[in-house]
C-alpha cells in the first residue's frame, strides 16, 4: 500500500490526493508530497531532484527513505535511496534494503568525502555492512557513528588494524587514540590539509618536542601567511623555542578580522614585545627596548583585538620594565615616576625592580612566559 493511502487512512474523509494536498498547503517545505509522488510514479526522477535544492540534499532522500522502510516498505525505501545522490552511505543502504550482500562492494566504490553518518538508525545498517564483506569505508562509517554517539571505544575497536590511503581516517582514529604514527600518516597522504599539520604540531608540543613543532609548521607557514589559525599554534612553538624575532615578523604580517571574544591575538603581541624587550634590557640596548616596551602597548588593528578604554587596560607590567629600563641607564627619575603608577601594595613590584635594576640580573629570566598554556586558543 502506498504511503500516502496509509495516510490517508488515518485522516477519515480525506483521500490521498486530498491528504497531499493538505500536508502542502499546511507546510509548503516539506518534500514528503514529492517524494510519494515519486513512488508512486506520478513525479519524474529529474523533477524530484529539481525540486530539492539543499546542499545535501541526499538527507532529505535517506530520511523519506527510513520512512518508508519503518512502514515495510523496503521496495520503496530502495528506490528513494537508489534516486539519491550517490555516495557510499547512499549506496549501502540502498543495499540494506534491498538485502543484497552482493551490492556492498560496489557501493564501497562511491565516495566517502564529507559523509558524516548522525543516525542510530545507520549503525544496523553499517554493522551489516562490515559483517557481510565490507571494507574500511563501512567501518569508517561505522566509527564515525559510534564516536558520535559517544561510543569511542567501540569506534576503537572497529578501526584497529584497518588500513587504507584516506587521511581523514587516520585523522579520526588519532583522535580517539592519540595516536602520534595515526596523525603522521594523516600529514603523510595529505601534507597540504593545514588542520593535520597542527594536530602534528600540538602532539610535538605536548611532548616537550619544540624544536619538532616548529619544523613541521613552518613550510606551509611560510606559503600561506592568510592561515591565521595555524599561525596560531605556529606562534605558541616560536615562543616556547624563544624565537621572538620570528614571532615578530608574523605578528606584523598577518590579518586577523575581529570575532567575539576573540583576545588571544593580543596577548601573544604583548608578550613577543615585553619578551623582546627584556631580550634588549640584558644585552644592554636600552633604547631599543623602550621602543619595544612602547609597541607593547598598542593595539594594532591587524590583530582583530579592539583596544578597552584605558581604565580598562592593565599596564603594569609594561610600567615596571620601563622603569628597570631607566634604572639601567641610570635615570632614578624617571624610574621613580613610572613606579609610581603601579599599585604596589605589598611592596614586591619594588622589591623585584631593586633585583632587576642590577646588571647582573637577567630580566629575561624573571619575566617568564606571560602566556604559558600551550592548549590556549590564541585566535
Amino acid at each position: 500500500m502506498a504511503l500516502g493511502h496509509i495516510a490517508a487512512s488515518f485522516s477519515g474523509s480525506l483521500d490521498a490526493d486530498e491528504w497531499l494536498d493538505a500536508v502542502d498547503s499546511l507546510d509548503p517545505l516539506t518534500h514528503l508530497p514529492s517524494f510519494i509522488g515519486f513512488v508512486e510514479g506520478k513525479v519524474s526522477k529529474e523533477m524530484l531532484t529539481s525540486s530539492i535544492r539543499e546542499e545535501y540534499a541526499w538527507q532529505e532522500y535517506l530520511e523519506a527513505a527510513l520512512l518508508y522502510a519503518s512502514l515495510g516498505l523496503k521496495e520503496d525505501a530502495a528506490r528513494l535511496a537508489d534516486a539519491a545522490e550517490q555516495n557510499v552511505l547512499t549506496a549501502l543502504w540502498g543495499a540494506y534494503f534491498k538485502g543484497d550482500a552482493s551490492l556492498i562492494g560496489k557501493a564501497e566504490e562511491k565516495s566517502v568525502d564529507f559523509v558524516c553518518p548522525f543516525r542510530e538508525e545507520s549503525v544496523a545498517m553499517l554493522q551489516w555492512a562490515v559483517e557481510n564483506g565490507g571494507g574500511w569505508k563501512s567501518a569508517y562509517l561505522l566509527a564515525r557513528l559510534y564516536s558520535h554517539l559517544g561510543l569511542g571505544e567501540k569506534a576503537v575497536a572497529i578501526m584497529a588494524g584497518t588500513e587504507c590511503d584516506y587521511a581523514p581516517f587516520y585523522a579520526m582514529r588519532y583522535d580517539l587514540t592519540g595516536s602520534k604514527n595515526d596523525i603522521e600518516k594523516a600529514v603523510s597522504l595529505d601534507p597540504g590539509q593545514w588542520r593535520y599539520l597542527d594536530r602534528l604540531a600540538k602532539h610535538y608540543m605536548n611532548e616537550g618536542d619544540i624544536a619538532a613543532a616548529v619544523a613541521c609548521l613552518e613550510p606551509y607557514c611560510r606559503k600561506h601567511r592568510e592561515n591565521f589559525r595555524i599561525h596560531d599554534t605556529y606562534l605558541q612553538a616560536l615562543v616556547k623555542s624563544g624565537k621572538y624575532v620570528e614571532a615578530e615578523r608574523i605578528l606584523e604580517r598577518i590579518t586577523i578580522l575581529p570575532f567575539e571574544g576573540q583576545s588571544g591575538s593580543h596577548v601573544m603581541y604583548r608578550d613577543v614585545k615585553l619578551h623582546l624587550a627584556a631580550s634588549s634590557i640584558d644585552s644592554g640596548k636600552v633604547s631599543a627596548a623602550l621602543k619595544k616596551i612602547d609597541e607593547a602597548r598598542l593595539w594594532p588593528h591587524n590583530l582583530g583585538v579592539g583596544k578597552p578604554y584605558d581604565y580598562m587596560i592593565d599596564s603594569t607590567l609594561e610600567d615596571w620594565m620601563t622603569a628597570v629600563a631607566y634604572s639601567r641607564m641610570g635615570r632614578t627619575d624617571k624610574a621613580e615616576e613610572y613606579l609610581g603608577r603601579i599599585m604596589d601594595g605589598d611592596g614586591s613590584w619594588r622589591e623585584s625592580f631593586r633585583k632587576a635594576s642590577s646588571k647582573e640580573t637577567r630580566v629575561s629570566d624573571m619575566l617568564g612566559n606571560l602566556d604559558s598554556t600551550l592548549d590556549r586558543r590564541l585566535f
